[in-house]
């Protein structure tokens, strides 16, 4: 009897174990995979930046969500790189922005994320004088 109880209970925890798994890993992994190694105009990028990872808040009301996020920068010169590099702070914020501007449920899905790329790289570009954002890649995207 002791055997099955034990049997079943180590069942049960392989179950939740796999389901946490499947949970947690799955998205993120899944939201990787749409980040093909292209940019917008399909050429190779002169420069890469990591914004790094960003967490806040969304704009939900009547309960508390957040986000987090891990970025990454194609630029098309290494100039605009070392643009990027001294405007860092400038470059979160604008980020941190828009991504507060959201909702958790306007981000759902593989076009909420596509519309916050495309959200980011406009507020983005009024700050490069002397270059080009051609890419925006999440590398993580967790909204809890």
């Amino acid at each position: 009897m002791k055997k099955w109880l034990l049997g079943g209970a180590l069942l049960l925890f392989l179950a939740a174990a796999g389901g946490g798994y499947w949970f947690f890993v799955t998205p993120t992994r899944a939201a990787g995979q749409t980040q093909e190694a292209k940019t917008a105009t399909g050429a190779p990028p002169g420069a890469t930046f990591q914004v790094g990872e960003i967490m806040t808040n969304l704009a939900d009301t009547g309960s508390r969500h957040y986000i987090k996020i891990s970025v990454d920068l194609w630029l098309d010169t290494a100039k605009a790189a070392e643009t990027v590099k001294e405007r860092k702070a400038a470059v979160r914020h604008a980020v941190i922005g828009v991504l507060r501007s959201k909702t958790s449920q306007q981000l759902v899905g593989r076009s909420g994320m596509e519309a916050l790329r495309s959200q980011i790289l406009d507020r983005l570009d009024g700050l490069l004088p002397d270059g080009t954002v051609t890419g925006l890649y999440f590398n993580s995207f967790l909204i809890q």
